[in-house]
């Protein structure tokens, strides 16, 4: 392997790897967060009755979501890193052209190129 790949593969590799930390320590400090909104008033319901609008509702849906799209990110990064190993990241994983460097050094853990993540806000391939 010639010597650009191999730093490329370090680099991408240590990308990933400060990435995946920072995503986890992320996800814990979302997950305490939360479990500190939940453990704050113990009368206050979530469900359908309780207050959709007041501030602990709304702070709390808040951090659900914040917390489900760092998990996503955190698991496109283990799968990235995967990729890695397997020789194949940096690769669309739709239409399996390479994505360019300047989108990866941006997003290490893309695994679409912007055309094919473009193809619909809707859609998550």
């Amino acid at each position: 392997m010639p010597q650009t790949e191999t730093t490329d593969a370090t680099d991408h590799r240590s990308n990933l790897i400060r990435e995946r930390a920072e995503l986890t320590t992320k996800l814990a400090s979302l997950e305490d967060e939360l479990k500190s909104v939940e453990e704050g008033d113990p009368d206050m319901s979530f469900g359908e009755e309780g207050g959709e609008g007041s501030a602990v509702s709304v702070d709390r849906d808040r951090l659900v979501a914040l917390r489900a799209a760092v998990a996503g990110q955190l698991a496109d990064t283990e799968v990235s890193l995967a990729r890695l190993e397997a020789g194949v990241y940096g690769v669309c994983e739709y239409c399996h052209l390479p994505i360019p460097a300047e989108r990866l050094a941006a997003v290490p853990n893309a695994r679409l190129c912007v055309n094919c993540k473009a193809g619909g806000i809707n859609s998550r391939r």
